[in-house]
């Protein structure tokens, strides 16, 4: 963390990785409503699909990697929110790429304008990150425009949710919002 961080600037250690503050644990339990973390049942998690089995109603942990805290359960909620919200404090607007849309046409270099030409023509990048915000996903850019008639690569056109992508990372029928059965 650097130490001029707007938001976390005065918990950094410096050149050392990490914060001088509280562990993880201590910063959750801080931070997020006890009912999100306190509970003492454990929680199985099904090796076979990744599915919740059951909750184990004991209060001692039985070292296993197979239970879990609701604390660890949820880590990717605390994890996922702390992101959200630090990266909504952060206000890029003097960024080089910023200044050269201003009209500073020096403030990128030459590397950095065959990148932004390769992202704008072949790539096809600003196919999906358009905009100001570099995202089609933004809330103005659905409010406009929620669904997207696109030409695949076959030539044949396809209709997308403006919002969301099929990137390929999980199988569309996993999200029963886009492609899945209820």
């Amino acid at each position: 963390m650097h130490p001029d961080d707007s938001v976390l600037g005065q918990y950094s250690r410096g050149l050392q990785k990490g914060l001088t503050t509280l562990s993880y644990q201590q910063m959750i339990t801080e931070a997020f409503r006890p009912e999100w973390w306190q509970s003492t049942q454990l929680i199985q998690i099904d090796k076979a699909n990744g599915n919740t089995r059951k909750v184990v109603l004991l209060a001692d942990l039985s070292n296993t990697t197979e239970e879990y805290t609701q604390l660890e359960y949820n880590w990717s909620l605390f994890f996922g929110l702390a992101v959200q919200l630090y990266e909504s404090t952060l206000v890029s607007n003097n960024a080089p790429i910023d200044q050269y849309f201003d009209g500073n046409h020096n403030a990128l270099t030459a590397q950095q304008i065959r990148g932004k030409e390769l992202f704008e023509g072949n790539a096809k990048c600003i196919n999906c990150h358009g905009g100001a915000e570099f995202t089609n996903a933004s809330v103005k850019n659905v409010q406009n425009e929620r669904l997207e008639r696109m030409v695949m690569g076959d030539g044949q056109q396809a209709v997308y949710d403006n919002g969301f992508y099929n990137i390929g990372v999980r199988p569309t029928t996993n999200d029963l919002g886009v492609g899945g059965n209820a």
